[in-house]
């Protein structure tokens, strides 16, 4: 009985201590090298340039968006969808390279602003189109109204 109070009393605090010590070292060796194993900082550089590029290509369609107000408001109509597409394409081409991210092909460019806006499969479709009709319509009617 002596023999099991001594053990609690004297040795198991200091090998607690060490043991410890031995499990943080091998916790933090298990994730080095978990995280070499699955490429984790791969998938976060991954993550990262993919956020870039959302960045990019929502600046992209509000410039492309700004444009074809301008357009509607000097026409009178509409700019067509194809037109904003390549304002679009045109300034997220430009902002990559100022970025110094990677060359994206431009079909796969096009492909994500589709994507960002809903848009799949749908050639020649107006670019923010029922909130762009919506917006020219109300202009005219303040235009007319004034």
């Amino acid at each position: 009985m002596d023999t099991i109070r001594a053990f609690f009393e004297h040795l198991l605090p200091p090998m607690l201590v060490i043991l410890t010590g031995v499990l943080t070292v091998l916790g933090h060796a298990a994730i080095r090298w978990l995280s070499r194993r699955f490429d984790v900082e791969d998938v976060v550089r991954g993550l990262e340039l993919d956020r870039r590029w959302a960045d990019i290509v929502d600046h992209g369609i509000a410039r492309a968006e700004a444009a074809g107000m301008a357009w509607a408001q000097e026409h009178g109509e509409l700019m067509p969808g194809a037109k904003k597409m390549d304002e679009a394409l045109a300034w997220a081409v430009r902002e990559a390279k100022r970025r110094g991210l990677p060359t994206m092909a431009r079909d796969e460019l096009k492909e994500l602003i589709e994507a960002r806006l809903g848009m799949h499969d749908t050639p020649g479709e107006l670019v923010g189109g029922m909130d762009a009709q919506r917006d020219l319509e109300a202009a005219r009617r303040a235009g007319a109204g004034a």
